[in-house]
Order: C-alpha cells, then structure tokens, then sequence
C-alpha cells in the first residue's frame, strides 16, 4: 500500500471497498443519457521504520470517495453533435496516530468537494473538424492538520512542539475552448486556443495556443510532425491551504511566503513516424518543456501523506524512440527507449 521505508516491512496492511451503478438509455435515435455513480472507501496502515516498530508506533490512514455523473449526448444533424456532462464529487482523508507514535504525532482529516459542469459541440465541415465549448468547476476545501512531537532529538533544526492548522476555503474555475483540425491533402493541422480562469487562494487566468502540423511523404512513407501547446496546469487541491498557509511556512526558515500557484508552460515538439519495408515502423520525439511555478509534491515522513509544492522554474528536455512490429503472422511486440 505504501513503499515500506524498512525490509522487514512492518505495519503495511490495508482494504478496501466500493460499489459501482450505471445506467445507459436512448430516448430517441438522436439522444443518449448515461448515469453513474460510485462510492469507494480505503483504509490501511503506515509503514513503520524499526525504531518506530520498536516504539510500538501505529498510524493509519483512511479515504472515501463519492461520486455521481450524467451526461447527454444528442446528435443535431448529420453534421452536429452537442454533449453535456455535470459531475459532483465528494472526497476524504484521515490520518490518525497512537499515543506511542514517534518522533511526532501526526493527525489529519481534509475534505474536498467539487461540482463540474461541462457542455460542447462538434461538427463537420468540409475540411474542418471544429469542437467548442465551456467549463466550470465549483470547489470547496476543509483542512485539519495538527501534530505533537515526541522526540525532538529526531529533528536538526528547531521546530515548535507542537502545531495545528485548520483552514477552509471556496473557489472556482472557468474555461472555454475552441479547436479545429483541418486536413489538406498530406497536411494535417491541428489548431487550438483555451482560456482559463482559476480562483482559489489565488486569481489567476490564462489564455493557451496550440498548433500541432503533421505531413505525410507518400514516396518514403514518412510523417513529419512537429506541436507547440502553452499550458496551464492548477495545482494539486491535497493539503493546498495548509501547503500555502503562512502558519505552516513559518514554521521553517526556508520559506516563501507565497501560496502555490498555477504551473505555466510552453511545450515544444518534434517527430517522425517511419515505415520501414512492410513488417516495421519507427516513431521518434524530441521534446522541450519550460515552465513556471512548476507543480510537486512533498511527502511527511513516510506516511504518504503529501503536500503540493512547485518550483520557480523548470526545464524538461527528452527524447523518446520506438521500434513496433505491428503483425508478422502470429508475431507483433516493440523495443523502445525514452531519456
């Protein structure tokens, strides 16, 4: 359940259940209605390291989650189809210690709730495939951490003996988009543009191009592509009000002061795809990635509990090579390598 910090793998237990219901209709040839709901619950054990075995430590953790979906889909025209989605979620997290926990005494029980709607229309002409629509997300967050420690020898620096946060906060998210792929002869282009607004302990909006080009060489049997997207990306809801909270950055030095906000980006890449005779084909990328306020988590201890971070700059470069064969009689597999 969680990677065990010691071989013997002390204290790693856990279970889990849940139920799943579904149903799917067709009112009519043009519209279809689906249903979904599921309830989940886990709950299993820490990992102790020795000395927290030998201590006679037991920490647990536990989580639920709920969550009911409809959608409808209904065909206009034989050109036009409009799709609408509205979702809510209700999720939560505990974590408990005994009184023999050590070297600090950990609790936790946070709750998230979120409601999402989502409406689209897609259509067809000619050259064009156009999809458009609109989002928005309704949040709200509770928090409640707190912690005694039990052994501050454990500890280099200097930390209060004890800390509790609780928090509690509403927000929410807009979005709309509109895309267009269009084929001209060999040419594929695929363009888009998004605009996201993000309110929570931050406001924040962001206006994001894409434009991806791909070209196909009948003679040598090669595509060419290559993509730009600007991104962004809202960070993880886990522990955000206690991560950005200046009661918990004050606790360390080394702090900000800054709430974690939105990671931004620009994605550049580049490729081909190659056949090779009639048996083999060759996918290969290149790809660089410069972000702000670049998104992470930290974990506590080794409880798995984390909490979101994010870096003030960030540059990722890679490139990824694949080797398929797609059927050779009973034969197919692939060799690939990404660095």
């Amino acid at each position: 359940f969680l990677d065990p910090p010691a071989p013997e793998n002390f204290t790693n237990h856990g279970s889990g259940s849940g139920f799943t219901g579904r149903l799917d209709t067709e009112p009519s040839d043009r519209d279809r209605l689906r249903f979904y709901f599921h309830h989940k619950r886990s709950g299993f054990q820490v990992p102790n390291e020795l000395f927290q075995q030998a201590a006679g430590q037991r920490q647990d953790r536990g989580t639920r989650e709920s969550l009911g979906q409809a959608s409808y889909q209904r065909t206009l025209s034989a050109k036009w189809l409009f799709d609408a989605r509205l979702m809510a979620r209700d999720v939560d997290a505990r974590l408990w210690s005994n009184p023999l926990a050590t070297p600090i005494l950990a609790s936790q029980d946070r709750g998230f709730r979120e409601l999402y709607l989502n409406s689209s229309a897609a259509t067809t002409q000619g050259r064009h495939s156009i999809k458009f629509g609109a989002e928005s997300v309704l949040t709200s967050a509770r928090e409640l951490f707190a912690y005694r420690i039990a052994d501050p020898s454990f500890f280099e620096d200097e930390f209060p003996l004890s800390f509790r946060f609780q928090g509690r906060r509403r927000g929410n998210e807009q979005s709309a988009y509109i895309q267009d792929t269009i084929r001209l002869g060999n040419l594929t282009v695929n363009a888009g543009l998004r605009w996201d607004r993000y309110r929570l302990l931050v406001t924040e909006a962001a206006i994001s191009p894409r434009l991806g080009v791909g070209y196909y060489l009948p003679k040598t049997r090669t595509l060419l592509r290559a993509s730009y997207d600007r991104i962004f990306t809202t960070p993880a809801i886990e522990n955000l009000l206690l991560a950005s909270s200046p009661a918990a950055q004050s606790l360390t030095d080394e702090t900000s002061g800054l709430p974690v906000r939105p990671s931004r980006g620009n994605y550049f890449e580049a490729g081909f795809s190659q056949a090779i005779f009639s048996r083999l084909r060759m996918d290969a990328s290149w790809y660089l990635r410069r972000l702000r306020n670049y998104g992470d988590d930290e974990v506590f201890l080794n409880t798995g509990v984390s909490f979101p971070i994010a870096f003030q700059r960030a540059r990722v470069r890679g490139y990824e090579v694949k080797l398929e064969v797609p059927s050779w009689g009973r034969f197919s597999g692939f060799a690939s390598y990404s660095n």
